[in-house]
């Protein structure tokens, strides 16, 4: 018993203290390895694109190009692990952008590609002045996107100041989706920590399509400051020709309680203007309204 424990602590240790690129030159059957050589896009509008790689080619840092190379090799062992296919390390890598921020912080996004084709976008935020780099990156996925949807519009990554504190949160737009019922634009909200952590405060779905007759109707949801602590969203519904109509709103906050202590907000209060919308001022997907808020998430398919 005691030699397994020491084998499998010598195993953790070799992969604590080696680097990425001697653990990989171990993989026996070669498909994990050799990384490609990259260059992330600088597009003319300081976005991303779904569609395209068009734009300026410029170097990636060495820093980032490691995580990227770490990410690529996880989604390649974790497919032979859970599967009999095989790819190529190369084939993970699909795509690289980056957008400048404030001050002298830069996105990097990784568009990492799967074995059907799908990509996940991985953001990684970098201050080369300070060498700090975001440990463990976020993730939206890019199966339904396109830059010339309806539901998503540009700019897909900014910053903006939510709780107008003076420090800008990282802003990504991800184009969600389920069944023939649900298509959707979330608008994710992250804080970003003196490391470049990336944690999630709020997600707000801006636009869901509505399954009615009348084409092009969507339930649009609008943020608003109301202190350091609180925003309500207001949830208006569009009909074309119409003027947008306000069918109710909920009140968010932040502000710490003998329960809540975490920097994400949390629903507080629901004024309800329309019955119909009752369920949906937060989102038209089956997710809880309060995991909504701070994933976003609902089942793909």
């Amino acid at each position: 018993m005691t030699h397994h424990i020491v084998n499998v602590a010598s195993t953790l240790f070799l992969f604590a203290t080696c680097p990425l690129r001697f653990i990989v030159s171990q993989d026996p059957s070669g498909l994990c390895t050799h990384a490609p050589e990259m260059t992330a896009v600088a597009r003319s509008d300081n976005d991303i694109s779904f569609s395209t790689l068009d734009g300026r080619r410029v170097a990636i840092p060495l820093p980032v190009q490691r995580k990227i190379d770490a990410l690529a090799v996880e989604a390649c062992f974790r497919l032979r692990a859970y599967s009999n296919d095989t790819l190529e390390l190369a084939r993970f890598y699909t795509g690289a952008f980056v957008i400048f921020g404030p001050d002298s912080l830069a996105v990097y996004v990784f568009d990492r590609g799967d074995e059907f084709g799908n990509g996940t976008y991985f953001f990684i935020l970098i201050d080369p002045t300070k060498s700090r780099l975001t440990p463990a990156p976020v993730a939206i996925f890019a199966k339904w996107a396109s830059d010339n949807d309806d539901a998503c519009q540009r700019p897909f990554v900014t910053f903006e100041d939510l709780d107008h504190d003076g420090r800008p949160e990282l802003v990504v737009r991800e184009r969600t989706h389920n069944g023939t019922s649900y298509n959707a634009c979330v608008r994710h909200y992250y804080q970003i920590g003196t490391d470049l952590s990336l944690w999630p405060i709020l997600a707000v779905e801006e636009r869901s399509l509505q399954d009615v007759s009348t084409a092009n109707t969507w339930l649009l949801r609008r943020v608003r400051y109301i202190s350091p602590d609180s925003l309500s969203i207001a949830t208006f519904l569009s009909v074309p020709g119409q003027s947008d109509r306000q069918v109710g709103e909920v009140v968010v906050t932040k502000h710490p309680t003998a329960v809540y202590h975490t920097t994400n907000y949390r629903l507080v209060d629901t004024h309800v203007l329309d019955p119909k919308y009752r369920d949906a001022l937060v989102t038209d997907s089956p997710a809880h309204d309060e995991n909504f808020l701070l994933t976003g998430r609902t089942l793909w398919y």
